[in-house]
């Protein structure tokens, strides 16, 4: 993930025998030199935020939800500095994209749905959380390098019936966070709602 002025990299990984989930940043960004800089603790807390937005418990918030979870970072990086480097900016900035990293890494998203629901077979046997949601335009071929998005055609195919039914698959293939991304609209987050609703499925707000 890259931003105007660091970069984050992040491999998830699992281990069956130890039980345990390694969260590798291992090539981020070096250490700035102004103050967009996220002490190590604040890294920490973005990914128990992450983890508890993901679990569908009333779990406490303490430092146990880390027990089964890995850290790698290398010293003297934008999310692990040292302790004489700046770090105001990151305690926000750099916070905010590192949740939006990991979430990323746990989602399939903004790509066509019928892509989605033939990726997530990759996913089904996994044992993180993982959610997809995709875009409604017919291509994005012709979207570059820091342009807008306004130069896309939707499609005329995904109504809210159309894409609650892909999302409906996804959930079935195992996706635990469900949305939509651009020319996806209120309409059809409603008809996902109803869609949720009728199969038997609870919805709850996030009160963050």
């Amino acid at each position: 993930m890259t931003l105007d002025n660091f970069y984050l990299k992040l491999e998830i990984k699992t281990n069956a025998k130890s039980k345990k989930i390694n969260f590798d940043f291992t090539g981020s960004s070096r250490e700035s030199s102004d103050n967009f800089n996220a002490p190590f603790p604040i890294t920490k807390a973005v990914i128990i935020y992450v983890l508890r937005c993901l679990i569908n418990e009333d779990i406490p918030l303490n430092s146990g939800i880390l027990e089964p979870i890995e850290i790698s970072t290398e010293s003297n990086s934008i999310i692990n500095p040292s302790k004489n480097a700046a770090v105001s900016a990151g305690n926000v900035e750099v916070s905010q994209a590192l949740a939006n990293c990991i979430f990323g890494a746990l989602s399939i998203k903004a790509s066509c749905p019928e892509t989605i629901s033939s990726a997530l077979s990759k996913f089904k046997n996994t044992r993180i959380p993982f959610g997809a949601y995709a875009n409604g335009f017919s291509s994005v071929k012709d979207l570059k390098f820091g342009k807008s998005v306004n130069v896309l055609e939707a499609r005329n195919d995904l109504g809210p019936d159309e894409y609650s039914n892909f999302v409906m698959d996804w959930i079935g293939k195992g996706a635990k966070i469900i949305g939509g991304c651009c020319e996806i609209g209120p309409k059809h987050i409603k008809r996902i709602s109803d869609q949720l609703h009728v199969n038997g499925y609870k919805t709850m707000k996030l009160e963050l």
